[in-house]
């Protein structure tokens, strides 16, 4: 039987902490190296009767590889005036995108054009890459496969407007860039790389329920062609525990006794951190030992450091690497999302077992039911509320019972061997439906 070849596309680079395409395919592709019966070079593997080619802009496991990135793709763009002009560009998000988008995407495509020629099958991250592929491709382009598994609960377009808003505030630069920021015509670029899609993968049927919401090209795809949308569950690195949880919160100031309420990600509306915070203070009338701990970036950190109550009541952490070792020192796991794709910071604190509360929104609907350990409320405070009482009330058995099912949810649904498998799997239906 001939083999196969399938492109994972991202214009970017692979790390294994901060979410979005670039974690989740550098858990895929790891997942992928697993299982694979033969490897042809760093990215190339083979498993079943599949070639898989992984073409991105590198790898960067630690954080000041990560923050060294921008830099130099500025560095390689703009010299010799980089120097220059560094302090006004290094912090805009629209600058960044554009050359990811304009440089890095183009330049991955012309270099990788022999191997994405070959490939019956193409998995990109944004309409972006499919319209560029399109583009460079040609008359090879239609027939093949396109998959489009979009990470952005919001149009990414939108989402690149609200973030590059919040970074103007304090550049002149960024904020007369993001005036004349051509937002409609990119938007028209992504949209039609998502009119050339042939199949939309999720990770559950319920996290398409945020872009029915946000795009009307998936919604109009959707109505007219549900069988076209496909589900391939994530999975994820089990969270690493090296130090002890006394040691922790030594470090953080606490003490054993103390109700630690862990919350990570970006710190805002859409995260529902603010309804978390609000929830907070309001127990701490009649609870003086819950606290909130927090860890990631976003414009509500600024806002709530200026509450007089602050200081009393959270721990804002910053940008952590040991994220196993202060979800473990921890007695819950708060994500109360508004909207919801399908958090991979939930599945990894289930590899940890510690109490997860999160709200009955898109992908996280699919967790109903799944574990007496993760509790589903509405987007209240009041529920949330309620929701923390309830978890600080129970014994300590009891709560280890709800650590060992979500370490059981975890194992049985959630780890890279399993992620591997499910994507096999959709590939294999996609090819089948195509003979």
């Amino acid at each position: 039987m001939t083999n196969k070849n399938i492109l994972i596309f991202l214009p970017d680079v692979l790390r294994p902490r901060g979410g979005g395409p670039s974690t989740f395919i550098y858990n895929l592709r790891t997942a992928l190296e697993k299982v694979s019966k033969d490897k042809i070079g760093s990215d190339t593997f083979v498993t079943r009767n599949y070639v898989l080619h992984f073409v991105h802009a590198g790898i960067k496991k630690d954080l000041a590889n990560i923050k060294k990135d921008k830099h130099s793709l500025l560095k390689e763009f703009l010299n010799p005036p980089y120097k220059m002009i560094k302090k006004f560009v290094e912090n805009s998000p629209l600058i960044y995108f554009l050359f990811s988008l304009n440089f890095r995407m183009k330049k991955l495509i012309l270099d990788k054009l022999g191997i994405i020629k070959r490939c019956e099958v193409l998995y990109c991250p944004d309409g972006f890459s499919i319209y560029y592929m399109k583009r460079y491709l040609k008359d090879n382009f239609e027939n093949k496969i396109k998959l489009l598994q979009i990470h952005s609960p919001d149009d990414i377009v939108n989402e690149l407007k609200k973030v590059s808003e919040f970074y103007s505030t304090k550049n002149i630069f960024n904020k007369l860039l993001h005036h004349i920021f051509p937002f409609e015509k990119f938007s028209y670029i992504n949209n039609l790389g998502i009119q050339s899609t042939n199949y939309f993968v999720y990770p559950c049927k319920e996290a398409i329920e945020v872009h029915l919401k946000t795009n009307k090209e998936i919604k109009k795809f959707y109505d007219l062609s549900p069988d076209k949308f496909l589900y391939c569950p994530t999975g994820a690195f089990p969270l690493v525990v090296n130090k002890k949880r006394e040691e922790i919160r030594k470090v953080l100031g606490f003490k054993e006794s103390d109700f630690l309420v862990i919350f990570i990600g970006r710190h805002n509306e859409y995260k529902g951190f603010d309804i978390l915070f609000e929830a907070i203070k309001n127990l701490r009338k009649n609870y003086k030992d819950i606290y909130l701990v927090s860890a990631g970036k976003g414009p509500l950190i600024e806002k709530f450091k200026g509450d007089r109550e602050a200081g009393k009541i959270w721990k804002y952490i910053g940008f952590i690497e040991n994220v196993g070792d202060y979800i473990n020192a921890c007695d819950v796991h708060c994500i109360p999302n508004r909207e919801s794709y399908f958090d991979i910071g939930l599945i990894e604190s289930l590899s940890v077992g510690i109490p997860i509360i999160t709200t009955n929104v898109g992908g996280h609907r699919f967790f109903k039911d799944k574990s007496k350990g993760i509790f589903l409320i509405n987007t209240e405070a009041k529920e949330l509320m309620d929701a923390i009482i309830k978890v600080k009330s129970l014994k300590e058995a009891e709560r280890e019972k709800l650590k060992k099912e979500n370490k059981k949810l975890y194992q049985s649904n959630f780890t890279l061997e399993k992620f591997a498998q499910n994507f096999l799997e959709m590939i294999d239906t996609v090819l089948k439906e195509n003979n």
